[in-house]
């Protein structure tokens, strides 16, 4: 007896995991307050969607000194109970583990029939990672993009679709935006609407039909570049040498709350 083919939409999912690995590293200090605001009003936009069940994980990351540090703010924790970003709970400080933070990150999801939304933000290139590669990442990336998950590459100061491409993200799905107060304002604002047009086609049409449509419209790019033309930053930060593969020698801190 043939296999019956499955349903172009029998993927479809009420709930949803976020995923935000957030850089921290000192050269966000510059746009601090603006992030934790816009993170907040972040949080407010996806809760303006009443249909659909939204979970949160938060992951900070920097590298103080030579020992890369990653933050879990919380991990998979119900929209309503997520706490505010503070002064307190946001220090941005070090260099930028980039990969490490990726990594972690993924390798903590457990999807539990949801959807997956992972949004990396960060405004530097990958410069202090200890345990995991490009390549790695890639792979990790690749692997759970045939399983329906969504990736997201928001980069201020890099070329966001060259260094989110090297990752295996599809272009539509990565920005650049302005590290500036209306930039990232604008960044947080764009990222709450992308999720909630996701999570409406993640419930109507499936996980493969809502991975296919551009994360962000043109006005939303324009709007993370604070109102100009979303272009290509004027130059590209060199990354440093890779020590990646190499025992882990960075810590894990998890929040007592998360």
């Amino acid at each position: 007896m043939a296999k019956k083919k499955q349903s172009p939409a029998a993927d479809k999912v009420q709930g949803m995991l976020v995923n935000v690995v957030l850089d921290r590293s000192g050269s966000m200090g510059s746009v601090k307050s603006s992030t934790i605001s816009g993170y907040n009003e972040y949080l407010n936009g996806i809760k303006a969607d009443k249909d659909t069940k939204y979970s949160i994980s938060l992951i900070q990351f920097d590298s103080p000194g030579d020992n890369p540090e990653l933050t879990v703010s919380y991990m998979d924790k119900p929209l309503a109970e997520v706490p505010d970003l503070t002064d307190k709970t946001y220090e941005p400080r070090g260099g930028t583990p980039l990969y490490d933070a990726i990594g972690e990150c993924i390798r903590r999801v457990d999807a539990k029939g949801r959807g997956v939304i992972t949004v990396i933000i960060t405004d530097g290139q990958e410069n202090s990672s200890k345990e995991f590669s490009k390549d790695s990442i890639k792979a990790l990336i690749t692997g759970k993009e045939a399983e329906g998950w969504k990736f997201i590459f928001l980069g201020a100061n890099i070329d966001s679709a060259a260094v989110g491409g090297s990752l295996g993200i599809a272009a539509q799905a990565c920005a650049n935006y302005q590290s500036s107060a209306a930039g990232v304002h604008g960044t947080f604002t764009a990222m709450a609407s992308s999720n909630l047009r996701y999570a409406a086609d993640a419930r109507t049409k499936g996980l493969r039909s809502a991975n296919m449509v551009s994360s962000f419209t043109e006005t939303e790019r324009s709007s993370m570049m604070g109102g100009r033309p979303a272009a290509p930053p004027p130059f590209q930060q060199a990354a440093a040498k890779s020590t990646a593969g190499k025992k882990r020698g960075w810590n894990v801190t998890e929040v007592p709350s998360a």
